[in-house]
């Protein structure tokens, strides 16, 4: 989503309310794109789904493609650390240890573990938006049924969250929202800041700080 297709007014806006934030970053792209399109898109919803235990449930061998495609040079490593199954050793007092193998997610601690995962998912991005420009809810329903039948993820509603700036929380339930997922007409947080209504952003720095 480029910043450049918000409006003068709207870019004006998020200069004041989000000072300090670099704006050209892959962090901060997000951070002043999702209120830059609510602005701009009245019927749109922003959703910040959860994915349970989502390093740790994916199916590894839809992380090859992916891999050899944006990464051709890192697929041989890929496949060295994770083309067998990991093995996990359990230890209890007065038990023989107990071997587990595990042939999904990524390992604890790996710290490439987040790039294959992201790597993972990124070919389902572009599904969506192929099948449903208009970013309706629609989508995200779409979304929950290929990351479960692709990927064999789950995701977790009650740590998911929609913020709606101007449908209601009726409105955006009946337009088939799972009922529970969080919703706020004040505000969410993109990447830890805050994006919503003038009061939301600054009362929720101020009751961070204060914890």
């Amino acid at each position: 989503m480029p910043a450049a297709s918000a409006t003068s007014r709207t870019r004006q806006r998020l200069d004041t309310r989000h000072a300090g934030r670099p704006r050209d970053t892959l962090c901060g792209r997000p951070f002043y794109c999702t209120p830059a399109f609510l602005d701009e898109n009245q019927g749109w919803i922003d959703i910040a789904a959860d994915a349970k235990n989502a390093f740790n449930s994916f199916c590894r061998s839809r992380m090859w493609g992916p891999l050899l495609q944006y990464f051709p040079s890192l697929a041989a490593l890929g496949r060295f650390m994770y083309g067998d199954a990991s093995s996990i050793v359990f230890n209890e007092a007065g038990v023989a240890p107990t071997e587990v193998l595990n042939s999904v997610g990524t390992r604890q601690g790996c710290s490439w573990g987040s790039c294959l995962y992201c790597l993972t998912i990124q070919p389902l991005l572009p599904q969506l938006a192929d099948e449903f420009p208009d970013c309706k809810v629609q989508t995200y329903k779409l979304w929950r049924f290929l990351y479960g039948a692709v990927l064999q993820g789950q995701l977790n509603d009650s740590k998911s969250k929609c913020y709606s700036p101007r449908l209601s929380e009726n409105d955006v339930l009946r337009a088939g929202l799972p009922s529970g997922i969080e919703i706020s007409t004040e505000g969410t947080k993109v990447l830890g800041g805050p994006v919503g209504c003038t009061a939301f952003v600054e009362v929720l720095p101020r009751g961070s700080s204060q914890r």
